[in-house]
């Protein structure tokens, strides 16, 4: 319910909510919103490995970089570091949570309803990149507004080694 990081239908299903709301069953839609964001809160847990690998991977430089670099700067280090990882470790989560959360059925179903209307342009939509791609903003999103909000606030600095890093 985040409205920051909310995921919406993907822009091809605009055409399908508007005839869909003309014959009373754009609330489906919505109910499919709702499915793509619960297969995203289970995909994004696997963020975490990567994240802790990205560290680990991390080198002098890319600390130096970091800590004198903007104020997301970290954020940026590692969506260069995962963002492919990250696609590649959620994306068959999201199909299995796509799945798991019944968007899929949904889907097929408000598709086949759409399909059965007399002139409507044919549309497609891949669920699984949109999710995977919004899940993976979405975590990003976050990410700079922590960075941003711990090198602006010294109370922020609540670790030993936050102190270090940030009191030099």
């Amino acid at each position: 319910d985040d409205l920051n990081i909310r995921i919406e239908l993907p822009d091809e299903l605009q055409t399908v909510q508007k005839a869909l709301n003309k014959v009373g069953l754009s609330g489906s839609l919505d109910n499919l919103e709702d499915r793509l964001n619960g297969a995203a809160e289970l995909a994004t847990a696997k963020a975490k490995t990567l994240f802790v690998d990205a560290i680990q991977a991390l080198t002098w430089s890319d600390v130096h970089a970091i800590l004198n670099g903007p104020d997301d700067a970290a954020t940026n280090y590692f969506k260069h570091k995962m963002a492919e990882p990250l696609s590649s470790e959620i994306k068959p989560v999201v199909d299995a949570s796509l799945n798991e959360v019944d968007a899929v059925r949904i889907y097929n179903n408000l598709m086949e309803s759409y399909s059965a209307m007399p002139f409507v342009p044919q549309v497609e939509a891949d669920l699984s990149t949109h999710v995977t791609r919004k899940s993976i903003e979405g975590i990003f999103y976050y990410l700079a507004l922590e960075e941003k909000s711990i090198r602006n606030d010294p109370a922020k600095h609540t670790t030993e080694l936050l102190k270090k890093v940030f009191t030099r």
